[in-house]
């Protein structure tokens, strides 16, 4: 059966649950965002507006952005989602749609949940830079290549397009060079062990990072949202050529923003402390 957009109630039971986590997320990561008054602005005048961000492992970062988001805005963002870790496995698949989550690879879905709620969120790199990325070779690094998605769909609905950087997001779990056993990549990408060969291990506060948000390093985390990005209005999203052009400026706009997030970003003792670990560990070679 086709998965079909549902309502989102942020009175139910699940969103409360949700909300509350979020709120411990945020105390435990000193989570701040700046740049919110970019999005208000596009809400408040009434246009379409479509989020991109970079992605790390863990829903913990989109979890403390919704909260923000929803407390200052009184709206629930609406993600989308990998359609085989939140829509296929026990309990998440049941959770993801009241949640607002929108599976990936699936327009017709992105564009109603655009034109329903004015705003959507994505991350381009998806996987690709989520999972097999190394965060000690490629820090902060946007994976974008052949993601064309995000601009076709800001272009169908002359949206406007803002970059959200997650800045702390990489160390939230320390990246071991230890591959990731194949059987767990499989129970995650519902049975294909393949896509996701050469991810590796990461550990936390408590461990060996299995379960999303569940005990992450007390890493400082800050979203900072751009001002809009430049875009075509009058870009034809069935014209490959133009999409692949506006494409690469995008991107190269946004790793711009992310690089110069990076080096202003908020630290303090904690934060500090805990990079200069990861950072001698990874000179050991761990």
């Amino acid at each position: 059966m086709a998965p079909t957009l549902q309502r989102v109630e942020p009175t139910h039971w699940a969103n409360l649950l949700m909300q509350g986590a979020g709120e411990a997320l945020r105390r435990y990561h000193r989570h701040a965002v700046h740049g919110l008054h970019h999005l208000t602005d596009v809400l408040d005048a009434g246009r379409p507006v479509v989020l991109v961000g970079n992605h790390c492992l863990d829903l913990a970062d989109p979890l403390m952005l919704t909260v923000a988001v929803y407390r200052t805005t009184g709206r629930l963002l609406r993600f989308i989602a990998h359609g085989n870790l939140f829509f296929t496995l026990p309990v998440l698949r049941t959770l993801a749609p009241i949640w607002g989550l929108i599976p990936n690879r699936h327009v017709e879905l992105a564009d109603a949940a655009l034109t329903e709620a004015g705003a959507l969120m994505l991350y381009p790199g998806s996987g690709t830079e989520a999972i097999l990325r190394s965060y000690r070779r490629e820090p902060y690094r946007l994976k974008w290549d052949g993601k064309l998605g995000f601009v076709q769909l800001a272009a169908r609905h002359r949206a406007t397009i803002l970059f959200v950087a997650g800045l702390g997001i990489d160390e939230m779990y320390y990246q071991t060079d230890v591959r990731m056993p194949a059987s767990a990549i499989r129970y995650g990408n519902a049975g294909d062990a393949d896509y996701y060969r050469g991810a590796r291990l990461q550990i936390g506060a408590a461990g060996i990072h299995v379960l999303p948000g569940v005990l992450p390093l007390p890493v400082r985390v800050t979203h900072v949202i751009s001002p809009p990005l430049t875009t075509d209005p009058g870009l034809d999203p069935d014209d490959p050529d133009a999409v692949a052009h506006a494409h690469v400026a995008l991107w190269a706009e946004s790793q711009a923003f992310l690089d110069a997030a990076v080096v202003a970003r908020d630290s303090d003792l904690v934060d500090r402390g805990l990079r200069s670990a990861m950072s001698w560990l990874q000179r050991l070679g761990v």
